[in-house]
């Protein structure tokens, strides 16, 4: 680095500590009294009446929730879920800055004071999705099917005592902008459908939700970001959406703003074929959620919306459909927070395999046209190119195959997973994915779930498919090429996958696996091309409820005593059983079993190897 760059290197550095130390001074001093002088526009009170109406695309959603009182009850006993966990805080108010899976609890200061440090056991992720106000929802289903205004004087108490131990730009609560959105989100559903009920809280409510939106303009939405993710188009689309509830200039002028965000960001982070960018199953249905949740906001009206959102609203929801229909639920690939926008129903009870929300959503928006509710040819296969995903389906079992594509604008949701592929059996899972466990609390075991072995692939040399662009948690790991196709040279579905994460490795070359589907088994082929001699290992993880038994060659996959499948492998190799870590939700997991296939050989080869379906 030269003298010039250097110097405006650290001009740059030290410019942005000024600045941020600067803005702490003015939030220390000024942002009570700037909350309390904010202009608040008048409420459109036509659009919220639409919303609230029994056509309403939201009020039709929170119609379907069955246990809504059940829920309810919970709640105002203390009771809320974080992340795929329960708490209890014996009828008292949460701790909305507390990390309750670790203990530590994080100070309350002017919210540019906290930095995210890795490997201190506490996790963020924690209190903002506690503070994301999923619960409300299901006290809002509650008054609506029992008139009781007893769920809507919890809400009430409940967003005052998070107003008063969060104070506007004070504490982790205001730190990230896609949690402020989905919060403003939630409040705001709480503010139409107790309309009428204590009167007195919706000035100081409005008050509160325009807030959000003021945070999201001036302080997320149009500040420089080192990715552009799932963060930037889900608080830009819930944005635009709220915007919608006010009137005036000023809400008009944000909402422009806002549209020209989502206009820009919907056909870069979906592909043509319907997959998100990000390549993580879970993170591409929470932006489809966002989407969803923004059209019940604002109404089917095609005008309010980029020419192109209600095609990527079909492309990305037929997507889903897809590999939903081949696992019976939503397979683990890439990242995992267990993120969602809001709970319509299922507050305590949703797990993240469970893809019956956007079902939901789908059948209401599309009617005869969802995807949800198309009746697949038996045998089905469908490929997914530029989103790097396919899908197998016929009566006896169903498989998903993963070469999704890294994109480095989106960063590091990816694994090392490109041509792995996941198998259900009749009803059961049997290959699995290990899911992803947590982010920055632990990035050792983070690693342990992003790796290579974590995912049914295959190794070299006990190395990594592939290098990671950084030593962070959310580093990217570094393909040129890779991809997934179907062949059409067979009359039987053959699936190909490859990638050139070897590449960097002296002697070695493209990896490319071969899988052909057939009525009661699944023919594989790897090839690795290359020169020299090396260790190679096929992996497969079992899901944790079965077990494995090995004679000679043979592995059969068993669950109490029957045997679901027998994977059958290359004369002479050693095949062993190993101890893995399966994660089924964010901060949770259980010991699996993993079979490992090894040998020492030459290069090029190629490795066959068969799965057959009992």
């Amino acid at each position: 680095m030269n003298l010039g760059s250097y110097i405006r290197h650290n001009w740059r550095h030290y410019s942005r500590k000024a600045s941020a130390a600067i803005d702490v001074l003015s939030i220390t001093c000024r942002s009570k009294t700037d909350y309390q002088r904010m202009l608040v526009p008048p409420l459109n009170e036509k659009k919220l009446s639409a919303i609230r109406s029994s056509s309403g695309l939201i009020s039709q959603m929170l119609a379907s929730n069955d246990n809504a009182t059940e829920d309810a009850e919970r709640i105002l006993k203390g009771n809320y879920r974080i992340l795929s966990r329960k708490i209890q805080t014996d009828g008292r108010f949460p701790d909305w800055h507390q990390d309750y899976l670790s203990g530590h609890r994080y100070v309350v200061q002017p919210y540019l004071r906290y930095v995210i440090r890795e490997n201190t056991g506490a996790d963020i992720i924690v209190p903002w999705e506690l503070s994301r106000f999923l619960f409300v929802p299901s006290l809002i289903s509650a008054y609506l099917a029992t008139n009781d205004e007893k769920y809507a004087h919890h809400f009430f108490q409940l967003l005052e005592n998070w107003e008063e131990n969060n104070p506007y730009l004070y504490g982790i609560n205001w730190m990230c902008g896609l949690d402020i959105a989905i919060r403003a989100f939630n409040i705001a559903l709480g503010l139409i459908y107790f309309k009428g009920i204590f009167p007195s809280r919706h000035e100081k409510t409005a008050r509160l939700i325009w807030a959000h939106l003021r945070y999201l303009q001036e302080r997320d939405l149009y500040e420089t970001k080192k990715t552009v993710n799932n963060h930037q188009l889900v608080a830009a689309v819930l944005h635009y959406g709220l915007l919608h509830f006010f009137d005036g200039t000023q809400a008009e002028e944000w909402r422009q703003g806002a549209y020209k965000i989502v206009n820009r960001e919907l056909p870069i982070q979906f592909h043509d074929d319907g997959g998100n960018y990000e390549s993580a199953l879970l993170y591409h249905q929470f932006v489809l959620e966002s989407l969803y949740a923004t059209l019940g906001l604002v109404g089917e009206d095609s005008d309010a919306f980029p020419h192109s959102f209600h095609d990527i609203l079909l492309n990305a929801t037929l997507f889903s459909a897809c590999y939903a229909r081949a696992w019976q639920a939503t397979p683990q690939i890439g990242d995992s927070s267990d993120g969602r926008i809001t709970f319509h129903r299922q507050y305590f009870s949703w797990s993240p395999c469970d893809a019956s929300y956007l079902t939901d959503w789908s059948r209401l928006v599309f009617r005869e046209r969802s995807p949800f509710s198309a009746d697949p040819g038996i045998p089905e296969t469908r490929i997914f190119k530029k989103s790097g995903l396919g899908t197998f389906l016929n009566d006896r079992y169903g498989a998903v195959f993963c070469a999704m594509p890294v994109n480095m604008r989106a960063a590091g949701h990816n694994h090392m997973d490109k041509t792995s592929f996941v198998l259900r059996v009749g009803q059961m899972p049997v290959l699995i994915d290990t899911g992803t466990f947590c982010y920055t609390s632990d990035t050792t075991s983070r690693n342990t779930h992003r790796s290579g072995r974590g995912h049914n692939v295959l190794l070299v040399n006990k190395e990594d498919q592939a290098s990671a662009d950084g030593p962070e948690a959310f580093s990217a790991p570094q393909y040129g090429e890779l991809g997934i196709a179907l062949d059409p040279s067979n009359t039987e579905p053959v699936i190909r996958l490859w990638h050139d994460g070897y590449l960097r490795v002296p002697g070695l070359g493209m990896v490319e696996r071969r899988i052909r589907c057939l009525p009661d088994s699944l023919q594989i082929l790897d090839q690795i091309e290359g020169q020299g001699n090396f260790l190679i290992e096929l992996i497969f993880n079992i899901h944790p409820d079965l077990l494995i038994s090995i004679e000679g060659n043979v592995a059969r996959v068993l669950s109490e005593n029957r045997i679901i499948c027998s994977i059958s492998s290359a004369k002479d190799w050693n095949v062993s059983i190993e101890q893995g870590q399966y994660s089924e939700s964010y901060g949770s997991r259980r010991t699996n079993t993993r079979l490992a296939i090894s040998a020492r050989c030459n290069l090029p080869i190629e490795i066959p190897t068969n799965i057959a379906i009992h």
